[in-house]
C-alpha cells in the first residue's frame, strides 16, 4: 500500500495540482493496483472511491462535495515537493562510503543534508542510508528470484555468497553476462531501496501526509540523479587533481583510475564492464 500511496503523492505533484477529478483518481489508482482494483480492496456494503480514499489514502487527498459535471473533486491534502537535491538526496542515501548524511527536521517536515562528520546545530534526526548488509539483502533477493524463475547461474551465485560493496562491479558484470539480468536487477533494485527509505522515514515521523510527500521526494530525486548519470556518463569530475605522469606511468594511471572510482556511486560504478576473467580472479581471492 505504501507504493500505492507514494505513485499518487508523485503523480499529484508532478501534475501541481490542488485538486482532481474523481475518474481521474480512480484510474490511477487502478493503474498501481492492477490487475486488481480499488473496490477488490473493500468490504461491505459501500465498495466505493470515496471509502477506498479514507482508509487507504487519509493524509494524500480528501473527498469533497464538490463536482464537476457528475464528477466529484478530490482535494490534495499534502504540499507540493520540489526535486531540489539535484539527486544528492539518492547518493548520500545508497553510496556505501556516503560523503552527505540525510537529516529530518520535525519541526518543518523536511529534509537535508550535511556533510559526514559535520555537528547538527538543530534538532535533527538521522536517516541512515543503505547499509553494507542492506546491499547484500538485496543481492539476495534478487538472486532467490533468479532461481524460483530458474534465470541464476553459478557466476552470479557465487558473486553473491563472496558480496562485498568494493566488488559491486563484479555483481553488475555477472549479471551483464545474462542478457535482460542487469535491466531486470536495475528495475528491482530502485523498487527495493524506495521501500527501505519509505521504512527509514517512518521511524522519524508519525505523520502520513509528510511520509507520503518525503518518499515522493526521495522517488523525484532519484529521476534528477538518473538525468545527471546519463549527461555525465562516466566522465571524471574535474575536481580530481591530475597526478604528476599519469599519462607516461602504468602505476600513475591505476592511482589516478582509483581516486575516481572513489567518487563514482552505485549506479555509475554498475556502468563499468569489468571482464569475466577479472572477477573470476577477485572472488577466488582470500578476503583481507
Amino acid at each position: 500500500m505504501e507504493r500505492l500511496r507514494s505513485a499518487v503523492a508523485q503523480h499529484l505533484n508532478s501534475h501541481q495540482a490542488t485538486k482532481i477529478l474523481g475518474t481521474q483518481l480512480g484510474a490511477l489508482i487502478n493503474g498501481v493496483l492492477s490487475p486488481d482494483n480499488y473496490k477488490s480492496w473493500l468490504d461491505g456494503n459501500r465498495p466505493n472511491l470515496r471509502s477506498f480514499v479514507d482508509n487507504f489514502l487519509s493524509g494524500i487527498v480528501t473527498p469533497t462535495s464538490e463536482r464537476q459535471g457528475y464528477d466529484y473533486l478530490y482535494q490534495v491534502d499534502f504540499q507540493p515537493i520540489t526535486p531540489s537535491f539535484g539527486g544528492a538526496l539518492w547518493k548520500a542515501f545508497c553510496a556505501t562510503r556516503p560523503t552527505e548524511t540525510i537529516y529530518f527536521n520535525p519541526k518543518q517536515n523536511t529534509l537535508f543534508l550535511l556533510g559526514t562528520g559535520i555537528d547538527v546545530d538543530v534538532d535533527a534526526q538521522v536517516i541512515q542510508g543503505l547499509s553494507e548488509q542492506d546491499h547484500r539483502q538485496m543481492c539476495e533477493r534478487f538472486l532467490a528470484l533468479l532461481e524460483r524463475d530458474g534465470k541464476s547461474t553459478q557466476q552470479i551465485a557465487s558473486t553473491v555468497e563472496n558480496f562485498d560493496t568494493s566488488l559491486y562491479a563484479a555483481w553488475a558484470s555477472s549479471l551483464k553476462a545474462v542478457p535482460g539480468l542487469f535491466k531486470e536487477w536495475g528495475i528491482q533494485r530502485v523498487s527495493w531501496i524506495v521501500e527501505i527509505f519509505s521504512n527509514r522515514v517512518n521511524d522519524v515521523t508519525t505523520d502520513e501526509a509528510t511520509r507520503a510527500r518525503l518518499v515522493a521526494e526521495f522517488q523525484a530525486d532519484h529521476a534528477s540523479q538518473r538525468q545527471g548519470v546519463e549527461r555525465a556518463g562516466l566522465k571524471v569530475p574535474s575536481a580530481i587533481a591530475p597526478t604528476p605522469h599519469a599519462n607516461s606511468s602504468a602505476e600513475g594511471a591505476r592511482q589516478l583510475l582509483l581516486r575516481a572510482l572513489e567518487t563514482l556511486d552505485d549506479s555509475q560504478l554498475s556502468k563499468i564492464m569489468v571482464p569475466m576473467d577479472v572477477v573470476v580472479t577477485l572472488l577466488t581471492q582470500p578476503k583481507l
